[in-house]
């Protein structure tokens, strides 16, 4: 018994290695990425490369990605990622992620009317497995980014198969 919870143990310590390296090679991409200046979106954008679009807000159309809870001098805050959509000029509608935000209800935050211009990296949609918590889609609260889903949600056609992260 004692040699198969050894095996067991060296397993785990390996794949907690091998996942190390993984997020830290992704750490280090979002970084580099960060310090580029923009490019214009291509048409298959590849992972955290950054990126401008320009084009407009669509107001009044808000979801929140996870839940977080964070520190606060007052205590324990709970919130999650806004996302809100932006319609670039040739119609196609990109998810922009604004950061986090307080609340477990997203709320649009006023955006200017007309053209604007929004650059950040690209985040792919994340797959979850079978165990991954379900949206809960009355309130608009997701906890997997799938960009369709959210689009879907939203009552947003032809949603770009990424995420914009600001």
């Amino acid at each position: 018994f004692s040699l198969f919870m050894l095996c067991v143990l060296i397993a785990l310590g390996v794949w907690q290695v091998h996942r190390w390296h993984y997020k830290d090679r992704i750490q280090r991409e979002i970084h580099a990425a960060q310090l580029r200046p923009p490019v214009p979106l291509p048409d298959r954008p590849s992972p955290y490369q950054k990126v401008a679009l320009r084009g407009e807000w669509i107001a009044g159309k808000a979801a929140l990605y996870g839940d977080q809870v964070r520190a606060s001098p007052a205590g324990p805050v709970r919130g999650g990622q806004l996302v809100m959509p932006f319609r670039r000029d040739n119609g196609d509608v990109v998810l922009v992620d604004l950061g986090w935000v307080k609340g477990a209800v997203p709320r649009a935050l006023p955006v200017p009317a007309g053209p604007a211009v929004v650059s950040g990296y690209v985040q792919a949609p994340q797959k979850f497995g079978p165990f991954a918590p379900h949206a809960n889609l009355a309130a608009k609260v997701f906890y997997k980014l799938d960009p369709a889903a959210i689009g879907k949600a939203l009552g947003l056609g032809h949603v770009a198969p990424f995420t914009l992260i600001m």
